[in-house]
């Protein structure tokens, strides 16, 4: 069963849509090919591991900060040994 659209035109005139059935046609089509699309992502595993990405991203951020930091990492633990105080 095939449903028309009237639109409305004016006050008293309507007329019929005549690219209806072409666009929802063309809105299945996609919509099939988007949940295709969909699945194949769906079943293809990780290229990688979000854990060795964050490890990696610490390391690299700790050495940055490292090397823009104007003292030594734990610079007070040898100040507070010099002065005897911990």
């Amino acid at each position: 069963m095939v449903h028309v659209r009237l639109m409305r035109l004016t006050r008293d005139c309507f007329y019929l849509s005549m690219n209806l059935a072409k666009r929802r046609g063309e809105l299945l089509r996609v919509t099939k090919e988007n949940q295709g699309v969909l699945n194949r992502l769906m079943k293809t595993k990780p290229q990688y591991s979000s854990t060795a990405q964050l490890n990696e991203w610490k390391e690299h951020t700790v050495g940055y900060i490292e090397n823009l930091s104007k003292f030594p990492k734990n610079w007070w633990k040898s100040v507070s040994k010099m002065l005897n105080i911990g």
